[in-house]
């Protein structure tokens, strides 16, 4: 496995494994838009996983995704918190290698 993190990893911020069906990126932030995944933050918009490009590793985090995506790989993301919109916070995330 490949694994980016910011942050101490619990066990219990990993979302389980799961292919990125869609991702959006903007000026602001890239988000993988996923309908079906568990919440570890509890945040109120779990299916918007999403990472500032005011963090240190959002161009890491954001190729990851990307590739991941484009490979039909599975990963499993890290939630930080939630931000102020209910999405969730990510600062890592691994790709299972095949």
């Amino acid at each position: 496995m490949t694994s980016l993190t910011t942050s101490a990893s619990a066990e219990e911020r990993w979302t389980r494994a799961l292919k990125i069906p869609e991702v959006l990126v903007v000026d602001t932030n890239t988000t993988a838009i996923i309908a079906d995944v568990d919440n570890p933050a509890a945040c109120s918009v779990p299916s918007f996983l999403r990472i500032a490009k005011t963090e240190s590793n959002y161009e890491s985090i954001t190729a990851a995704i990307l590739s991941a995506q484009a490979l039909g790989r599975t990963v499993r993301f890290f939630a930080a918190a939630c931000y102020p919109d209910g999405s969730v916070h990510i600062t890592g995330l691994w790709i299972q290698q095949q």
